[in-house]
């Protein structure tokens, strides 16, 4: 038989985990970093912020029918085994990948990955953040790097 106090600690920790919840999505949403939860076994996007959808230029609706897949710029084989190490690890750091947005333009990232569990299922937890525009510096200073050893090369002749 179940007693009142029994109902009245359900009732509160059911509470506790609703308020927990929230407080996990505000942040998630309201993240800087793109981050996105992938279905292991289908490879499937099945959960974005709004950093993610703001980054890659998809509407949550779009992404429904995405697939990881989609958007990393990389053969199928790679993607595979960085997620075999994920799931080996339980966490890892990625490092730079290519991401496609919708438009079809290319942008650097750093991505960490990590397993969580969720409404009773493992999924990938992918934190993608955006380093394009110091790729694009590094690039621009490797030109003129390499413009100066040009001319210091025909200064000596």
């Amino acid at each position: 038989m179940i007693n009142s106090r029994d109902v009245t600690e359900r009732k509160q920790a059911e509470r506790i985990l609703r308020e927990s919840e929230e407080r996990y999505r505000a942040v998630v949403e309201k993240a800087a970093e793109s981050i996105f939860l992938v279905d292991i076994e289908t490879k499937g996007i099945v959960q974005t912020n709004a950093a993610f959808q703001n980054l890659l230029g998809y509407s949550s609706e779009e992404i429904a029918g995405l697939m990881l897949y989609d958007i990393v710029v990389h053969d199928r084989k790679s993607i595979d085994d960085y997620i075999h190490l994920t799931l080996e690890q339980r966490s890892c750091f990625i490092g730079e990948r290519r991401h496609r947005r919708k438009d079809g333009s290319l942008l650097h990232v750093e991505v960490n990955a990590g397993v969580i569990a969720y409404g009773g299922k493992e999924f990938l937890c992918v934190v993608a953040h955006d380093i394009t525009e110091r790729k694009r510096a590094e690039e621009k200073h490797q030109r003129s790097l390499d413009r100066l050893c040009a001319l210091t090369r025909l200064a000596r002749f």
